[in-house]
C-alpha cells in the first residue's frame, strides 16, 4: 500500500518547480519534477525527453527537451513552447524579452493555424505565413480588428522600423492588410495604441499598387466610411503620411499624393467629384480623372482643371467621416 504524502511533501509539490523534489525521468542523468514534471506528463510526454534539468531562468524556472521548453513562475505557472513558436520566442528574447513568459499553451484557431499567448504579446503561427508575433500598440490595434479572424488575417512579418527625413514608424504587415504606429524615435517599441492604425482590404491592395511605406508611409488615421440613405456603403478614404486614399461605389478606390490634395482647392474638388483613376503620365506631365472632369500637372507644377459634366447638387448623407454630409474628396482626405 503507498503511504500518504507527508505535511512537508505536499508543500514542496504545491511549491511548484523551484523547490519541489525530482522524480526520475526519460533520459539518464536528467530528472523533472514539481510543476514542470507535472505538466510534461499531463502532456504525454510529447516534448521528448528532457535534454538538462531544471534552471533559472529570467525571474523563472526553465527545463529543456528534445522537442522544446517549459517555463514556471508563481505568477504564470507552468507552460510549454515548442516548435515554430519556440522559434519566434527565442528571437524575440525568449522569457527575458518583450513577450516575457507564456500564460497559455498552443491553441488552435481558424485556418489551420495556432496562437500562444504571453504577458507581453502573442505569436501566431500558421504552414503559409509561419511564426510571427505581435506586440504592444500593433496587438492592440489587431484585436480591435478581430486579429487573424477577420478582416487581416495572420502576421506575416514582425515589426519593421522605419525611419526617414520626415518621421520614424514601425510596421508590421498581415496577410490581408499593415498596422503601423508612428513614434518618435527608432528603435522603438510599440507602446501608445492612440497611434496605431490600419489598413486593410481593397485600400491595401491601392496602398500597395502606390507604392507602400516608401512612397505612401504610415497610416495617420482610421478608414472612415459614409453611407446612403439604405445604410449601404458608398464611399470611403482614409490619410497616410504621404496623402490619401478614397473610394466611391462605381468610381473604386484610388491614392492622391499630398502634392495634389494641397494644389486643389477645396471648391476645385467639390465641383470634380471623386476621383475614377489614380495619377498616371501624360502628355507634358500627369493627370487624375474625376467624376465631372480631369486634372493635368503640368512640368512646371501647374494644375490645369477641365471640366466634361456639371458637378451635381450635393446631397445629404450619414457616415462616419469628418464632415460626410457632403460627399466629395475634400470631406475625406484633407488634412
Amino acid at each position: 500500500m503507498k503511504r500518504p504524502l507527508t505535511l512537508a511533501m505536499a508543500v514542496l509539490a504545491l511549491a511548484g518547480s523551484a523547490v519541489a523534489a525530482s522524480v526520475p525521468a526519460d533520459a539518464a542523468g536528467y530528472t523533472t519534477g514539481g510543476a514542470i514534471g507535472s505538466l510534461y506528463n499531463a502532456q504525454g510526454r510529447t516534448l521528448g525527453a528532457p535534454t538538462s534539468n531544471e534552471y533559472s531562468g529570467h525571474a523563472d524556472r526553465v527545463q529543456n527537451f528534445r522537442y522544446g521548453l517549459i517555463y514556471w513562475s508563481r505568477a504564470t505557472g507552468a507552460h510549454s513552447v515548442r516548435g515554430g513558436i519556440l522559434g519566434e520566442y527565442r528571437s524575440q528574447g525568449s522569457d527575458a524579452g518583450k513577450l516575457g513568459l507564456p500564460i497559455t499553451e498552443e491553441k488552435r484557431t481558424v485556418g489551420g493555424g495556432v496562437y500562444q499567448q504571453f504577458k507581453g504579446g502573442i505569436i501566431y503561427w500558421t504552414p503559409a505565413t509561419g511564426a510571427h508575433a505581435t506586440l504592444g500598440a500593433t496587438r492592440s490595434a489587431y484585436a480591435q480588428y478581430g486579429a487573424e479572424r477577420y478582416g487581416m488575417g495572420f502576421p506575416t512579418s514582425g515589426e519593421i522600423s522605419v525611419k526617414n527625413a520626415d518621421a520614424s514608424f514601425v510596421y508590421q504587415t498581415f496577410e490581408h492588410g499593415m498596422i503601423s504606429w508612428n513614434g518618435v524615435r527608432v528603435p522603438v517599441f510599440n507602446e501608445d495604441p492612440s497611434h496605431a492604425h490600419a489598413v486593410y482590404g481593397d485600400f491595401y491592395k491601392e496602398y500597395l499598387a502606390a507604392g507602400g511605406v516608401k512612397v505612401v508611409g504610415y497610416v495617420s488615421r482610421d478608414q472612415g466610411i459614409g453611407h446612403d440613405e439604405t445604410g449601404a456603403v458608398t464611399f470611403g478614404g482614409q490619410w497616410f503620411q504621404n496623402g490619401g486614399i478614397v473610394s466611391k461605389t462605381g468610381a473604386g478606390v484610388h491614392y492622391l499624393p499630398n502634392a495634389w490634395l494641397d494644389g486643389l482647392s477645396v471648391q476645385a474638388q467639390e465641383a470634380l467629384g471623386y476621383p475614377t483613376s489614380g495619377v498616371h503620365a501624360v502628355t507634358g506631365g500627369t493627370a487624375v480623372t474625376f467624376e465631372h472632369g480631369s486634372v493635368t500637372r503640368g512640368a512646371d507644377g501647374v494644375f490645369l482643371i477641365t471640366m466634361s459634366t456639371p458637378a451635381p447638387a450635393p446631397t445629404v448623407q450619414s457616415g462616419t467621416l469628418e464632415g460626410s454630409r457632403v460627399p466629395s474628396p475634400t470631406s475625406i482626405i484633407r488634412r
